[in-house]
């Protein structure tokens, strides 16, 4: 009988604790796929961009515009990845000083995005997938396809959810020298402030104390599963590929103090994470969320151009040198 009531016990507590994980599961997961109000600034296309498509790994067809300059004048490529909601166009929104000071200028659409292939399948959200990485990448490898491009070297700059791509894929990518990126965001830091801060909401701060910290990873391990799995992606996390970037890389990430999704505590969490990697963590004083080329237009150029200066002034592939030169 002691045996009996013992499993009786047991198998509510198991219910009760299924039910109610149940219920938080899809509270944070409501609130994990609400899309905070962007308000994406307008650009307007233009006439002397070079429209090119530009084909994925998996038969995606992205949209891009293309500026260059001749060899002589080319100082390399920046590849602009754009914030969630915008388009290519955007770039003109915070890197135009880049073209004027030498530099060729390929933006992208992701897909689902401006005028690349959409794929109804997925079902995209503010949160950085391996899908915005690999259209990244692909934007790389058609830099490296085309002749008069190739040997150029190669930049990349994203904002917002574009700026975690950039990140991603310049972490991954060996052609990849210098990396910029404006209210950039990794996934799983974020998700852990959101949570710190809307609990309160749904229950006392005490009882959320009380919640083993293992725990709580262990429910949002299980909100990113279901959402990935209702919006057929894979959410990326950027920090743990940060251990394969190459000393060499450079990063300089920009925030905005008044930034009220990205708290400042998660941009200095991704500026530790990337350690000497990270050149520098540009707070601009009373910018919002991508808002810090409008608040500090000429020093936000001034500070990208002179960072984006430090490339190679020619891309060699690195080769052993043969032992009859160097003797």
């Amino acid at each position: 009988m002691t045996w009996l009531i013992a499993g009786i016990l047991i198998t509510l507590l198991a219910v009760g604790y299924l039910v109610g994980e149940t219920k938080i599961v899809r509270l944070v997961m409501s609130i994990f796929e609400s899309s905070p109000t962007f308000m994406p600034q307008e650009a307007n296309p233009d006439d002397e961009a070079e429209i090119v498509e530009i084909l994925t790994v998996d038969g995606v067809r992205l949209s891009g515009c293309l500026y260059s300059h001749s060899d002589s004048e080319s100082r390399g490529v920046i590849i602009f990845c754009p914030e969630f909601g915008a388009n290519k166009w955007s770039w003109k929104n915070y890197c135009y000083g880049l073209w004027e000071a030498g530099f060729d200028i390929l933006a992208i659409d992701f897909r689902n995005q401006g005028q690349s292939e959409r794929v109804d399948s997925y079902r995209e959200l503010h949160w950085v997938t391996e899908f915005e990485i690999a259209d990244a990448t692909a934007a790389i490898d058609y830099v490296k396809s085309r002749s008069d491009l190739s040997e150029r070297p190669i930049g990349i700059m994203g904002v917002s959810r574009g700026g975690a791509a950039a990140l991603a894929v310049g972490a991954d990518h060996p052609d990849v020298e210098l990396i910029v990126t404006d209210s950039a965001f990794p996934t799983r830091p974020l998700m852990m402030f959101f949570v710190d801060r809307w609990v309160k909401v749904y229950a006392p701060q005490w009882i959320y104390n009380l919640v083993p910290r293992w725990h709580t990873h262990f429910t949002l391990n299980l909100v990113k599963k279901f959402s990935q799995w209702s919006r057929n992606c894979e959410y990326a996390e950027i920090i743990p590929r940060f251990k394969r970037m190459a000393d060499r890389k450079k990063v300089l990430l920009i925030a905005g103090s008044r930034d009220s999704f990205v708290d400042l505590k998660v941009s200095r969490q991704l500026e530790q994470s990337l350690g000497g990697n990270c050149e520098e963590l540009w707070v601009v004083p009373g910018a919002k969320h991508n808002m810090g080329n409008s608040v500090a237009r000429e020093e936000y150029q001034s500070r990208i151009e002179t960072f984006f200066a430090a490339m190679s002034p020619l891309h060699v592939p690195q080769t052993l040198v043969p032992e009859e030169a160097t003797a």
